[in-house]
């Protein structure tokens, strides 16, 4: 009998040590409040990981082309604020993401709203909020993740960011792994 009480612990041991992989999603979420004073830590941003292998129904194509429509977009507003011609290249991205027509543009960012909507309200998607030092993180397990950060201090014009822009990131996480995820909003 004293045999198998010594031999349990160790077999718990490993067990535990199997079923932990130590992989998680961290990151530094961060915004710029002004040319003084620098980045500083968005404290309560949002942050939601979404495993690929469980909600099927995230369309990451549609999470990207608003991302890039609104970026490319917002890139030709600041090259005519300058009064200059956009770029090319910057033509070319609206373009293939679909912000070039206004209609287009107002559908994709109407979609993407109600895809964030679902996240957001899924008490099964994992949360958190951006800390004091601007720090957030996850333990996953090994998989596919969509990582969304909402800012709490910068906002942007769209439906889906007029409460805070947004960040889109699709991360592979391996066993043991520590993924870093970080990213600072702009003024823009």
């Amino acid at each position: 009998m004293k045999k198998y009480l010594a031999i349990f612990p160790l077999c718990m041991i490993l067990v535990n040590a199997y079923c932990q992989t130590g992989s998680s999603i961290k990151g530094v979420v961060t915004f710029f409040f002004n040319k003084y004073q620098g980045d500083k830590p968005d404290i309560g941003s949002d942050v939601w990981i979404v495993d690929s292998a469980a909600e099927k129904k995230y369309n990451e194509k549609l999470a990207d082309s608003f991302y890039y429509a609104n970026f490319y977009r917002g890139l030709k507003s600041s090259y005519k604020s300058m009064g200059q011609a956009p770029p090319q290249e910057v033509l070319n991205g609206i373009q293939q993401f679909g912000g070039n027509d206004d209609d287009l543009f107002k559908a994709i960012d109407s979609r993407n709203y109600s895809q964030f909507a679902a996240v957001k309200l899924n008490d099964d998607t994992p949360h958190s909020t951006v800390d004091a030092s601007g720090t957030y993180s996850f333990q996953v397990k090994p998989g596919v993740y969509y990582v969304i950060i909402k800012s709490h201090n910068r906002t942007g014009l769209t439906m889906c960011e007029i409460s805070g822009k947004m960040y889109y990131a699709k991360v592979k996480v391996k066993t043991g792994q520590q993924k870093d995820v970080s990213t600072k909003f702009d003024i823009y």
